[in-house]
């Protein structure tokens, strides 16, 4: 043959394959009879045995083509099955708006439940096209992963959540080196991984929830140093329970060892970060720049040294930081103001001195348990504030907008409530400090009565003298707590008490209060009150009993 027709030939041949494919194309998704591969619809139907449905939630599992069958999605070009979704996990009602993104993700949602099953049929191997496997919340009773599931090196997305009763993850999973979706959370029962150095071979890995299974038996990860090969997952966007973030979460574990910049150096898509409650070192530069931006920093636990972190001002997006019990001491940094920070959580520390300079956006601040003994809070939006266990006998809260105040186990030893009559429902707490007077003396202003705007107010263990106001229920009507225990507290109970009509608890035990028990009583919210421990006399009132929901009432002397 001369070689111009062998080049006929096969271009002959070349167009006959290429019509072939075609016919074969618009045969699979053109024609209402098209079926699927004999192969991959039998591989099906053993599945589909191998499950009990009483709900006949695969009813449609039927025909010749399987490509129609609800779960299953072929692809378009070649007919090959490339993904099966049979969950069982019932659709939420209450997605958030954020949430409700993810089912733009699925095909199909399904809301079904399949009885227990038993080992997950091998016959998945003949769907060698598969890229997406989802069985979540099928409960295979009493079965072991599949060790096969590592041969199916073609798997892009794995969610076995809440499948597997007794479980430990196969090392062969390590095969999947394709893999970028791995879930397996929720396995609350025997759920559990010996070892996790197969994860290391995921290079491709971009999200991974293994959240609810025991890892005490890894003791390369969960416990002793973390290794290196953890942070060279260069994809790796979440570990842990945040399914829509760019994540790492490691918190709560037994993690020692030192963690260095190196560790970072290739999770450049970083953006929340929770390493809190471990034992880990992190020692970095002083002019470190991380490759990461982060919104949310959760280090508590973890040692810096004593100087509070530098590298901290280069993530413009930070919201949140936690660094308690962090060993920072000494003053906080000028910078830290110019931050655009909602939480900022500095408990158990040594920091120490006068504060002045804080984030005006600041929305929540912990200081408890450091040395500070003054801190100027005005002008700015702090809702919640605990600086318990400090040393401050000064504070300014002009122009502020605080309605949870925490002042416990301090050294004030005046107080001027004038100073709060502007704040909305707080919530106050300045037990254990060294009030002695209770003075309401400027709740007339230009003839009228100002009105404390308290929701909680907790006064105890102090050494307060004098009478309670007369007027204290007038003034503080929208009192739900109020704790004045452990007092020098003299003279009788107010009956203005009696008008708050919001007040659930009353605290006046151990004091030296005297005369009898007021008869005023009317239905209300109070669950307790604590009159123990003064020199009250007389009968006990029948009006007591108007209190329908009054739990506990302590008298005893």
């Amino acid at each position: 043959m001369a070689p111009h027709d062998t080049v006929k030939v096969l271009v002959l041949v070349s167009l006959l394959l290429i019509l072939d494919n075609a016919y074969v194309c618009l045969c699979r998704n053109g024609n209402p009879s098209s079926i699927c591969f004999e192969e991959e619809r039998n591989a099906l139907l053993q599945l589909k045995q191998s499950l009990s449905d009483p709900s006949h939630v695969l009813s449609s599992w039927n025909g010749e083509d399987c490509c129609r069958w609800i779960g299953v999605t072929c692809n378009r070009a070649n007919g090959h099955v490339v993904k099966l979704q049979i969950t069982s996990v019932n659709e939420n009602p209450f997605l958030t708006a954020e949430e409700s993104l993810l089912d733009e993700y699925y095909d199909y949602l399904f809301q079904r439940v399949f009885s227990k099953a038993g080992e997950l049929n091998p016959s998945l191997l003949n769907l060698r096209y598969l890229s997406y496997l989802d069985l979540s919340g099928i409960s295979f009773e009493n079965a072991h992963m599949p060790k096969f599931i590592g041969s199916m090196k073609q798997l892009r997305y794995l969610d076995l959540s809440y499948s597997f009763d007794f479980a430990i993850v196969p090392h062969e999973w390590g095969n999947l080196t394709e893999l970028e979706v791995l879930d397996l959370h929720g396995c609350y029962h025997a759920g559990a991984v010996d070892d996790f150095q197969w994860l290391s071979h995921l290079q491709a890995l971009k999200y991974f929830d293994m959240s609810g299974m025991y890892v005490n038996k890894s003791g390369d990860l969960m416990q002793g140093t973390l290794p290196d090969w953890l942070f060279h997952l260069k994809n790796l966007t979440s570990l842990g329970q945040l399914q829509y973030l760019s994540s790492l979460d490691l918190s709560a574990n037994s993690l020692g060892g030192t963690v260095s910049e190196i560790h970072f150096s290739n999770l450049s898509k970083l953006s929340f970060l929770n390493i809190n409650n471990n034992h880990l070192a992190i020692e970095v530069d002083s002019d470190w720049i991380p490759p990461f931006n982060l919104w949310y920093m959760g280090m508590a636990s973890c040692k810096f040294g004593t100087e509070f972190p530098r590298w901290i001002r280069t993530q413009a997006s930070l919201m949140e930081i936690d660094l308690s019990n962090a060993s920072i001491s000494g003053s906080l940094p000028d910078w830290l103001g110019l931050m655009s920070l909602s939480y900022l959580h500095l408990s158990h520390n040594q920091i120490s001195g006068s504060l002045s300079k804080f984030p005006t956006t600041l929305f929540e601040l912990d200081l408890s348990h450091n040395q500070i003994n003054s801190l100027d809070l005005s002008h700015n939006q702090i809702n919640s504030l605990d600086l318990s266990h400090n040393q401050i006998k000064w504070l300014d809260l002009s122009h502020s907008q605080i309605n949870s105040l925490d002042l416990s186990h301090n050294q004030i030893n005046s107080l001027d409530l004038c100073n709060f009559g502007s704040l909305s429902y707080l919530s106050l707490d300045l037990s254990y400090n060294q009030i002695n007077l209770l003075d309401l003396s400027c709740n007339q202003i230009n003839g009228s009565l100002l009105k404390f705007p308290f929701t909680q107010l907790d006064l105890s263990h102090n050494l307060i003298l004098g009478r309670i106001p007369q007027d204290i229920g007038l003034v503080m009507p929208w009192l739900g707590t109020l704790n004045l225990n452990d007092n020098l507290l003299s003279g009788p109970i107010p009956t203005s008490i009696c008008k708050m009509e919001y007040l659930y608890e009353l605290h006046l035990g151990r004091n030296e209060l005297v005369g009898e028990i007021p008869t005023c009583w009317k239905e209300n919210l109070l669950t307790l009150i604590d009159l123990s421990s003064n020199k009250l006399y007389g009968v006990i009132p029948n009006s007591l009993g108007n209190l329908i929901e009054l739990m506990s009432l302590r008298l005893t002397t």
